[in-house]
């Protein structure tokens, strides 16, 4: 009589993708309050430059999104983009170019870039994998 003996060999492969915390400089200002007044609040300065990048609607939605604001609507607009109307849910980016840090309007929330690490996109991902047999 013959014996005969079998190996099984399982292979698991893991793959997990991670986001490192985001850390920004963005600024969720009050109603009808300045860029200027909320970056000094937080003894930052205005990083005009970077607020007139946000000339998206998926980056006027990233940025709303680090602060949970949710965007019914996103709208192009010269000033004071960018920002969040909340009374409607709706997002603004900037068309123009031209906004300023003084710029205030009333019910309205602006997004200020307060330093150098304002990001208008998700930071890249780090995908592991491991496979183990």
């Amino acid at each position: 009589q013959r014996t005969i003996t079998t190996t099984t060999t399982t292979t698991t492969t893991t793959t997990t993708t991670t986001r490192s915390a985001l850390s920004t400089d963005w600024v969720y200002a009050m109603n009808g309050v300045s860029c200027d007044m909320t970056c000094a609040a937080v003894s930052g300065t205005c990083m005009l430059d970077a607020m007139n990048a946000v000339d998206t609607a998926a980056e006027a939605s990233f940025v709303a999104g680090m602060f949970s604001l949710p965007c019914n609507e996103v709208y192009g607009e010269s000033n004071p983009a960018p920002g969040w109307l909340g009374s409607f849910f709706y997002c603004f980016y900037n068309n123009a170019g031209s906004s300023t840090c003084s710029q205030s309007l009333n019910d309205f929330k602006r997004f200020c870039c307060c330093g150098s690490n304002c990001p208008t996109s998700d930071p890249a991902q780090t995908t592991t994998t491991t496979t183990t047999t």
